[in-house]
């Protein structure tokens, strides 16, 4: 049985009712499913029938944080039998709306999700205005009295019609048409949002995508909020790595391969801010879901919206978090008291929104040591409040004490006296076991002169250069418009004079 925190359960119930361009290149077919693999230029509909019991096909894109690359292909969530177009920072993606919703709610390194709803050339403001009259606009936006005005991006690049001002108002007069239109036939109330127990002022507005590049014309629409934001994530620092670029990185390295070692292995990040990079490492081991039903993704508020089939993909997902081997360990060091207070309320609020997998007679034994805090303020006084650790069912931990601030090395006495290596705790599955497999730790890296045992960095590669003293074997390098992020194998001997960099074969 899985059971929910409490403040997720209600959400449950409320979901039933409620690229810049470059050159493309194909890397997956569709195989042989049959289904159909565009539009034809020009035409104004992006979807299209499909397999039987597949239900109607949508092209959408996928922004990623790297460019012309496939990590996406990596994740467990990927389904190669849909085709995925990989071009400059996007993977265009053709597939029915049970398999978006796998991606909202698993994909770890997708940052947004994007609707298609027409791709064309277009050079004359009369082709552009019949365009946007073929769109069904009351598919992607619930009409009723109450008009809420779309946010609309444009972007031209080198292109015939570049008026942005124009574009807008082209767009925003065939929208309050349609919705006229909507409302003569249908009346001022619309019957969707009445079945949904849902007012129209509640409803974000539609974020409209328009992209000239060299006449070619292609409107997308959000359905998906900044997938960056991780649900554990109270608060963010400006200065930590997104969370897709990190995902990535270790989804390149294949972070598994680490865990199947014979002996103990600590991922250590030595300036770990407000734990961002241990956190999602230690959620992708765990395989914990990303995205949550209790997350208000725009695509749920429109028309289009299956119900049946979001719940079809929710079945699916494995909302169970495993455990991954007794012998990896994680730890987040930093020289500042305000970051890894942060760090552990945020470490908190991860054992409070995963979901809990428990026996039928354990059920009533098992509790949530707390509500989860849905801002950023109510993080902040609990930090204020001291309440940083993260201990049994959530709660707290007894502090490690002063010693820790002062090792000279880390080795074997150092890490064992940071983590439990009680055998009956470690074969538990809740969170008093899980606690064990990852510390944040107040405490200066740089003053560290050793490193004996098996570790391996996990930081951004300006930090490292700039502050640690220590010599290493380049694992990995993961580099992202310009954000740099790499995994290092550490060695037991200081360095001197200036940055060395060790590369392994």
């Amino acid at each position: 049985m899985v059971r929910l925190p409490p403040r997720l359960k209600p959400s449950w119930r409320s979901s039933l009712v409620h690229s810049k361009g470059g050159t493309k290149k194909r890397l997956y077919s569709s195989g042989g499913t049959g289904s159909v693999r565009g539009s034809v230029r020009g035409s104004p509909r992006m979807a299209h029938c499909t397999d039987e019991g597949a239900g109607e096909l949508h092209k959408y894109v996928c922004v990623v944080p790297y460019k012309n690359d496939n990590v996406l292909s990596l994740e467990k969530t990927y389904d190669a039998k849909y085709p995925h177009v990989v071009s400059e920072n996007s993977i265009e993606v053709e597939s029915n709306l049970k398999y978006i919703y796998k991606l909202l709610l698993t994909s770890r390194t997708v940052e947004q999700i994007r609707l298609i709803l027409h791709n064309s050339y277009c050079a004359y403001e009369s082709n552009f205005i019949n365009d946007v009259r073929n769109i069904n606009w009351s598919a992607y936006i619930p009409f009723s009295s109450v008009f809420t005005e779309p946010q609309i991006n444009v972007k031209t690049i080198k292109s015939r019609l570049f008026h942005t001002c124009m574009i807008k108002n082209i767009i925003l007069n065939v929208i309050k048409k349609q919705q006229q239109v909507y409302i003569e036939k249908n009346g001022d109330e619309n019957i969707l949002l009445k079945k949904k127990k849902l007012t129209p002022c509640s409803l974000q507005p539609l974020k409209i995508h328009v992209l000239f590049r060299y006449n070619e014309l292609k409107i997308s629409v959000n359905i998906s909020n900044d997938l960056n934001r991780r649900l554990y994530i109270a608060q963010k620092s400006e200065s930590s790595l997104k969370s897709t670029i990190i995902a990535s990185a270790l989804f390149k390295i294949n972070i598994f391969n680490y865990t199947n070692g014979g002996k103990d292995l600590y991922f250590v990040d030595p300036f770990c801010n407000d734990g961002s990079i241990i956190l999602e490492a230690f959620s992708i081991l765990m395989t914990a879901p990303c995205g949550s039903p209790s997350i208000n993704y725009p695509i749920v508020s429109f028309p289009m919206h299956s119900p049946s089939s979001f719940f079809d993909a929710l079945n699916e997902v494995n909302m169970t978090p495993g455990r991954f081997t007794d012998r990896v360990f994680l730890l987040g060091v930093d020289d500042s008291k305000d970051h890894i207070k942060q760090a552990n309320a945020n470490l908190k609020r991860l054992f409070l929104t995963i979901p809990r997998c428990v026996d039928e007679e354990d059920a009533q034994d098992v509790q949530v040591g707390g509500n989860i805090p849905l801002s950023g303020e109510a993080v902040d006084k609990s930090v204020r409040r001291g309440k940083g650790g993260v201990g049994k069912s959530g709660g707290e931990s007894p502090p490690l004490g002063d010693a820790a601030s002062h090792f000279s090395a880390l080795g074997t006495p150092e890490l064992k006296a940071l983590f439990c290596s009680d055998g009956l705790l470690q074969n538990r599955g809740d969170n008093i076991a899980l606690s064990r497999m990852i510390k944040f730790l107040c405490m200066d890296f740089l003053k560290l002169s050793s490193i004996s045992e098996n570790c391996v960095i996990i930081t951004s590669i300006e930090n490292y250069k700039e502050r640690t003293k220590l010599k290493f074997k380049l694992v990995s390098r993961f580099v992202s418009d310009g954000q740099n992020i790499i995994f290092v194998q550490l060695f037991g001997q200081a360095r001197r004079g200036v940055y060395d960099e060790m590369w392994d074969g």
